[in-house]
């Protein structure tokens, strides 16, 4: 709503390239223009009788008429009724309101100047009808102390955010409509999840099947990602997946994700971004500049956001408190426990951290008095941490290459409100993604994780156990103190260098500035900057790039609205990094010796990997001897117990990653039988061990293996289990059957064939 009108700007300066196509419509007061760079969720003006209807998401068509009706309606929103991610703009009957969806990852911005009220879904945009601006110093504490603006604001005064699913309409000027968040927290018992979970299933894959572009996954070593990663795969989405993983051949994350893509066959789709062998402070600085165009919720430096112009499908595990336990402190217990929340380092002052702590505590206690107590910290994340953490690229995203974030959506939000505490804490919903793959990625290795060992306990309980998909205990891969940059997680090349070049000139630049700076705690901040990259803490290390964010941002925001400034912001940038840190190597003239020594360096990477596969393989066997060792103790001697063992002491083998096992089949894993198979582990219970248990392959009619014997009783193929009286050990090996190889996802059961029918067991199977 302007006085002029906006075909008549020149707005294209103010966008990062030339879009592909323009749509303008204007209605009595009323305008908008949208351009368009064909990404995968693109979608045109709606025309209305009255006005018009722009939407940028991925909620269906056949849902736009009920959302008019909704922006048009003064009370609020059912954040059930409308679970996608989007942003929305309606202009009717001279009427104007907007919304962002529920997560509010798909940002709007609004700015009212002298000739207009503004909304837009792009904040470079307002550079083309800003008057004057300055710089909103609460901001920049929120940046120093927490890495990202911790509230609706952004670096200016005059320019605010939307809020999760807060409904907005101009009318004798900016009104605000809460939400309606009762519906989220309706209980769901535990045997309903299956059927829950497949109705979710069910509307994730019409999500991507509406999205014809291709899609790419980024893939980690942990849980979040896999779980999309099977959703991906159980849902035909798989077969032209691309999938990128950064990091060295010899991370965890990296080795994790690649057992993944070849046990899905999937290798060939699966890229590694390994950190580049050099890097000058202009290569930085070209980023950094992109970063500032891009953000605006004053990021850390430690993630470095770029545009995209793909035009691909990019999905991740990005999630909302899927796996944190549900809360049970009581509302002013639970808001006095966030009184580190806004500086956990100590870089603000005192008078500036406590009123920012304050101010935050009393937002919080206003917006979780009508919510259910579990239900805190997952209302506190949609409201305070998703728009304020990965929104600047997905809100971005739609300059040409999409972003749909599955765990983001209202549905998972939904899941988790409802949930009992015993299905969050097992992880219920990341192994359920993950048993729909087409081939069993629940049981591989994890970079420096593994399932809840409650979980195969919980899944039988509730007959949860979904696609034959049984999480068995795996040595995950860990980081290792001698690489530093995989001494923990996060802790990649890149970034500790950045913090090298930079250190120096931050802390010029904050004391020459001091007078705007005036809310950092100088000695902290010098401790931080001036520490040595590879001895700095993973939130240290973000600290550390969210100051030079800071610095960046207040001495070169002027150049982070016009495209045209791009070369000024670059170079001022960077100034800021320290080129004698770089100094006689002149990348240029070395381009020949560099990759040379890049193919060197990437077959020692792969040594290592495999050294390193090598040494988690041992440690399987290792670690099940060295538990059994311990527990077993002083009662070695002591006849009259098996294997030395008390029945207490037994009974804590669960800890060390032993499963239970009963009267009933215990499901030890789930095989394919295209290649030889290797079983071997532990098995401890009182009274003999001689022929107390087989292993069997559950429903299948055909032999799997050679050398197997079938039973009518169990009606499969079965071995009896040869166990060392001594150490409680077996191994088992098992010649692959040529008539059987295209067999998949077979359940390897183990039985007790004797009394008492109570032992305790480990299995590696390779």
């Amino acid at each position: 709503m302007s006085s002029f009108k906006i075909d008549a700007l020149d707005l294209r300066k103010f966008l990062p390239r030339e879009p592909v196509s323009t749509q303008y419509k204007n209605c009595g007061e009323g305008e908008i223009a949208v351009f368009s760079y064909g990404a995968a969720l693109d979608k045109t003006i709606k025309i209305l009788d009255k006005g018009f209807l722009f939407v940028q998401g991925y909620i269906p068509n056949s849902k736009l008429d009920g959302l008019v009706r909704e922006l048009l309606s003064k009370k609020s929103a059912n954040a059930v009724d409308f679970p996608e991610s989007f942003c929305a703009l309606l202009f009717y009957n001279n009427s104007f309101s907007f919304m962002s969806s529920v997560t509010a990852a798909d940002q709007l911005f609004f700015y009212e100047g002298n000739d207009g009220f503004y909304v837009t879904n792009r904040h470079n945009l307002l550079g083309a009808v800003r008057e004057s601006l300055t710089l909103r110093k609460e901001s920049f504490w929120w940046m120093a102390g927490r890495t990202h603006i911790g509230d609706s604001g952004t670096y200016w005064n005059e320019i605010s955010r939307s809020r999760p699913f807060r409904k907005y309409f101009y009318e004798n000027g900016l009104n605000e409509v809460k939400p309606d968040y009762r519906h989220l927290f309706e209980p769901i018992p535990n045997e309903d999840l299956g059927s829950v979970m497949e109705e979710a299933t069910t509307y994730f894959k019409n999500v991507f099947d509406q999205v014809s572009a291709s899609k790419r996954l980024s893939l980690t070593g942990g849980k979040d990602s896999r779980g999309i990663l099977g959703l991906l795969s159980g849902t035909d989405h798989g077969a032209s997946l691309k999938i990128n993983t950064t990091g060295n051949f010899f991370s965890p994350d990296v080795m994790a994700a690649t057992k993944l893509t070849d046990s899905l066959g999937l290798s060939g789709q699966h890229s590694i971004n390994r950190p580049k062998l050099s890097q000058t402070p202009g290569d930085y600085a070209e980023k950094i500049a992109e970063d500032l165009y891009l953000d605006f919720v004053g990021k850390s430096l430690a993630d470095i956001s770029k545009f995209s112009f793909s035009g691909e499908l990019v999905t991740g595990g990005h999630e909302v408190g899927i796996k944190s336990p549900l809360n049970a402190r009581g509302l002013e217990e639970f808001v006095k426990n966030r009184r580190f929340w806004c500086d956990d380092r100590g870089v603000l002052r005192k008078n500036e951290k406590e009123f920012l702590t304050k101010k935050y505590q009393k937002s919080l206690t206003e917006l979780l008095s009508e919510v259910p107590v579990r239900s805190y910290d997952k209302i506190e994340g949609l409201e305070f941490r998703v728009m304020n953490r990965n929104s600047p690229s997905i809100t971005a995203s739609h300059i040409g290459g999409s972003q749909i974030h599955p765990f983001y959506d209202g549905k998972l939000l939904r899941l988790v409100c409802g949930m009992s505490e015993e299905a969050i804490k097992n992880h219920y919903i990341p192994y359920f993604f993950s048993s729909l793959a087409k081939e069993d990625i629940v049981s591989k290795r994890f970079a420096d994780d593994a399932w809840p060992s409650e979980l195969p306990g919980f899944l039988k309980k509730y007959g949860l156990v979904n696609n034959g998909r049984n999480p068995v205990p795996v040595t995950p891969y860990e980081f290792k103190n001698y690489f530093p940059a995989e001494k923990k997680f996060g802790m990649f090349s890149q970034r500790l260098e950045l913090c090298e070049l930079s250190a120096s000139n931050i802390y010029s630049y904050l004391k020459d500035n001091k007078d705007f700076f005036d809310f950092l705690d100088y000695s902290t901040v010098k401790k931080i900057l001036f520490k040595p990259s590879t001895d700095k803490t993973f939130r240290e290390m973000y600290v550390h790039l969210g100051l030079l964010k800071s610095v960046i941002v207040h001495s070169a925001w002027e150049y982070a609205f016009s495209f045209d400034d791009f070369s000024k912001s670059k170079s001022l940038i960077e100034g800021f990094l320290d080129k004698s840190k770089l100094e006689g190597v002149k990348v240029s003239d070395k381009k020949d010796e560099i990759s040379k020594l890049g193919d060197k360096i990437e077959l020692y990477e792969k040594s290592i990997a495999t050294m390193e596969e090598d040494i988690v393989n041992a440690s399987d066997k290792k670690d099940s001897a060295s538990f059994v060792d311990s527990v077993r103790g002083e009662n070695k001697s002591n006849n009259n117990v098996y294997n030395g063992f008390s029945w207490e002491q037994l009974s804590s083998l669960s800890e060390g990653g032993f499963l239970k096992a009963g009267k009933d089949p215990l499901v030890i894993a789930t095989i394919s039988c295209n290649e030889n198979l290797s079983v071997e582990g532990y098995l401890l219970k009182e009274g003999s061990p001689k022929q107390c248990a087989v292993i069997y392959f559950d429903g299948v009619d055909v032999q799997p293996f050679k050398s197997l014997v079938y039973s009518k009783t169990l009606k499969a193929y079965y071995r009896y289990l040869n166990i060392d009286a001594e150490t409680g050990k077996f191994n088992i090996h098992f010649e692959k059957n040529e008539n059987s190889e295209k067999l998949k996802d077979i359940p390897l059961v183990l039985r007790l064939w004797s009394a008492p029918f109570s032992a305790f067991v480990k299995v590696n199977i390779s």
